[in-house]
């Protein structure tokens, strides 16, 4: 990768906008983005996708890692972990909406309402959707045990 990507690039997502720019999310700095005409760059730094924080108000809240982005329609949904490093009774997961992908296009919407668990950590969000007209589901954990699921309504910002 070549440019200025800010930063270390952890747990990143990239997705492709549909006039042909990619955007690179990272954790750190309240999940940094780039952007770049093609995959090797030039990279360009753009900013903070949540230059606030999460409103989710747990320790970690302005450092948000594992960054996953999806479009659905016309939206962009960037969905985050908040977390303290090893703290598996003290994360979540949040969600934040975009129609362009660019920093101050952002809105938080906070958690997504998975329930604190002993058996999971509420980390490394990832969206999946086989279809089109299937049920968006929400896979997550990866830390301590296992890797768990949850649908997702219709707009993707709460479990079901």
């Amino acid at each position: 990768m070549t440019g200025d990507i800010y930063g270390f690039v952890h747990d990143p997502t990239v997705i492709r906008r549909d006039d042909g720019t990619y955007f690179l999310f990272t954790t750190n700095n309240k999940t940094n983005i780039a952007s770049a005409p093609s995959m090797s760059g030039p990279w360009t730094h753009l900013g903070s996708a949540l230059p606030n924080g999460s409103m989710i108000d747990l320790p970690g809240k302005d450092d948000l890692w594992a960054p996953d982005i999806a479009k659905l329609g016309d939206t962009y949904y960037l969905y985050y972990s908040v977390s303290d490093w090893g703290a598996q009774n003290a994360s979540d997961i949040g969600v934040a909406t975009s129609k362009t992908l660019e920093p101050g296009s952002w809105t938080d919407h906070g958690s997504i309402g998975i329930p604190a668990d002993q058996r999971y950590n509420r980390i490394d969000p990832n969206l999946f959707r086989e279809s089109d007209s299937s049920t968006p589901l929400l896979a997550f954990g990866s830390f301590h045990d296992n890797i768990f699921q949850y649908p997702m309504a219709d707009p993707p910002l709460r479990i079901i």
